[in-house]
Protein backbone atom coordinates (compact mmCIF):
# COMPACT_ATOMS: atom_id res chain seq x y z
CA UNK A 1 0.00 0.00 0.00
CA UNK A 2 3.11 2.30 0.91
CA UNK A 3 4.30 1.55 -2.83
CA UNK A 4 1.05 2.39 -4.28
CA UNK A 5 0.95 5.60 -2.86
CA UNK A 6 4.63 6.93 -2.89
CA UNK A 7 4.25 5.61 -7.25
CA UNK A 8 0.98 7.89 -7.28
CA UNK A 9 2.61 10.83 -5.43
CA UNK A 10 5.82 10.40 -7.79
CA UNK A 11 3.51 10.65 -11.06
CA UNK A 12 1.67 13.62 -9.64
CA UNK A 13 4.68 15.44 -9.28
CA UNK A 14 5.78 14.42 -12.72
CA UNK A 15 2.45 16.00 -14.34
CA UNK A 16 2.80 18.88 -12.47
CA UNK A 17 6.68 19.41 -13.33
CA UNK A 18 5.86 19.51 -17.38
CA UNK A 19 2.41 21.44 -17.15
CA UNK A 20 4.40 24.43 -18.16
CA UNK A 21 6.04 22.64 -21.50
CA UNK A 22 2.13 20.35 -22.12
CA UNK A 23 1.03 24.18 -22.38
CA UNK A 24 3.92 24.88 -24.70
CA UNK A 25 3.52 22.01 -26.97
CA UNK A 26 -0.32 22.46 -27.20
CA UNK A 27 0.24 26.38 -28.24
CA UNK A 28 2.99 24.74 -31.08
CA UNK A 29 -0.12 22.32 -32.28
CA UNK A 30 -2.44 25.14 -31.81
CA UNK A 31 -0.08 26.90 -34.75
CA UNK A 32 0.59 24.42 -37.09
CA UNK A 33 -2.80 23.15 -36.98
CA UNK A 34 -4.39 26.53 -38.13
CA UNK A 35 -2.30 26.42 -41.41
CA UNK A 36 0.74 29.28 -40.30
CA UNK A 37 3.44 28.58 -43.03
CA UNK A 38 6.55 26.52 -41.90
CA UNK A 39 9.40 29.05 -41.67
CA UNK A 40 6.99 31.06 -38.82
CA UNK A 41 6.27 28.20 -37.25
CA UNK A 42 9.83 27.42 -37.19
CA UNK A 43 10.34 30.72 -35.71
CA UNK A 44 8.60 29.92 -32.79
CA UNK A 45 9.52 26.87 -31.94
CA UNK A 46 13.02 28.73 -31.72
CA UNK A 47 11.98 31.23 -29.76
CA UNK A 48 12.70 33.85 -31.86
CA UNK A 49 10.92 37.22 -31.60
CA UNK A 50 7.81 37.92 -34.21
CA UNK A 51 8.19 40.93 -36.56
CA UNK A 52 4.80 42.91 -37.37
CA UNK A 53 4.59 40.45 -40.43
CA UNK A 54 4.30 37.20 -38.17
CA UNK A 55 1.79 38.52 -35.96
CA UNK A 56 0.26 39.32 -38.93
CA UNK A 57 0.49 36.36 -39.94
CA UNK A 58 -0.79 34.44 -36.68
CA UNK A 59 -4.34 36.61 -36.94
CA UNK A 60 -4.60 35.78 -40.90
CA UNK A 61 -4.32 32.25 -39.84
CA UNK A 62 -6.76 32.45 -37.21
CA UNK A 63 -4.21 31.66 -34.30
CA UNK A 64 -5.87 32.66 -30.78
CA UNK A 65 -4.84 35.65 -29.07
CA UNK A 66 -4.24 33.76 -26.08
CA UNK A 67 -1.63 31.85 -27.59
CA UNK A 68 -0.09 34.66 -29.16
CA UNK A 69 0.24 36.54 -26.48
CA UNK A 70 1.53 33.73 -24.18
CA UNK A 71 4.46 33.43 -27.11
CA UNK A 72 4.96 36.82 -26.91
CA UNK A 73 5.10 37.38 -23.20
CA UNK A 74 7.54 34.49 -22.90
CA UNK A 75 10.31 36.48 -25.10
CA UNK A 76 10.16 39.72 -23.23
CA UNK A 77 10.50 41.51 -26.43
CA UNK A 78 10.18 45.29 -27.24
CA UNK A 79 8.30 46.63 -29.89
CA UNK A 80 8.18 50.41 -30.56
CA UNK A 81 5.30 50.69 -32.88
CA UNK A 82 4.63 54.24 -34.22
CA UNK A 83 1.40 55.34 -35.39
CA UNK A 84 1.59 54.01 -39.08
CA UNK A 85 2.40 50.12 -37.63
CA UNK A 86 -0.47 50.29 -35.01
CA UNK A 87 -3.03 51.12 -38.18
CA UNK A 88 -1.21 48.09 -40.40
CA UNK A 89 -2.13 46.06 -37.73
CA UNK A 90 -5.70 47.28 -37.01
CA UNK A 91 -6.51 47.00 -40.89
CA UNK A 92 -5.04 43.27 -40.70
CA UNK A 93 -6.91 42.49 -38.46
CA UNK A 94 -5.12 42.08 -35.39
CA UNK A 95 -7.06 42.13 -31.75
CA UNK A 96 -6.67 45.25 -29.42
CA UNK A 97 -5.20 42.83 -27.29
CA UNK A 98 -2.36 42.01 -28.65
CA UNK A 99 -1.40 45.50 -30.21
CA UNK A 100 -1.90 46.60 -26.89
CA UNK A 101 -0.02 44.32 -25.37
CA UNK A 102 2.90 45.72 -28.18
CA UNK A 103 2.32 49.26 -27.03
CA UNK A 104 3.06 47.90 -23.43
CA UNK A 105 6.09 46.26 -23.89
CA UNK A 106 8.95 49.36 -23.39
CA UNK A 107 7.11 49.65 -20.42
CA UNK A 108 7.15 46.39 -19.23
CA UNK A 109 10.52 45.19 -20.21
CA UNK A 110 12.63 48.01 -20.71
CA UNK A 111 15.47 47.57 -17.93
CA UNK A 112 15.91 51.55 -17.09
CA UNK A 113 12.62 51.51 -15.90
CA UNK A 114 12.86 52.01 -12.42
CA UNK A 115 10.24 49.61 -11.44
CA UNK A 116 11.46 46.93 -13.99
CA UNK A 117 9.97 44.15 -13.86
CA UNK A 118 6.67 45.24 -14.03
CA UNK A 119 4.30 43.31 -12.43
CA UNK A 120 6.43 39.98 -12.52
CA UNK A 121 5.98 37.19 -10.40
CA UNK A 122 9.80 36.58 -10.65
CA UNK A 123 11.32 39.91 -9.00
CA UNK A 124 13.17 38.96 -5.81
CA UNK A 125 12.25 41.57 -3.43
CA UNK A 126 8.48 42.85 -2.95
CA UNK A 127 7.27 45.73 -1.29
CA UNK A 128 3.28 45.82 -0.40
CA UNK A 129 3.69 49.81 0.16
CA UNK A 130 4.21 49.93 -3.73
CA UNK A 131 1.05 47.49 -4.43
CA UNK A 132 3.77 44.43 -5.03
CA UNK A 133 5.66 46.58 -7.65
CA UNK A 134 9.59 45.66 -7.22
CA UNK A 135 11.55 47.94 -5.19
CA UNK A 136 12.89 50.93 -6.97
CA UNK A 137 16.11 50.72 -8.42
CA UNK A 138 18.76 53.26 -7.33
Amino acid sequence: MASYRYLLAAGLLLLVGCAGDSQKQRDQCAVSSSGVPAPLQVKMESNVPLDLDDIIALTKHKVDDAVTLRYLRSLHNIYSLNDAEVTRLRSAGVSEKVINYLISTPMRYNPSNKYWPLNSSSCPSRDPLLNGQGIPRS
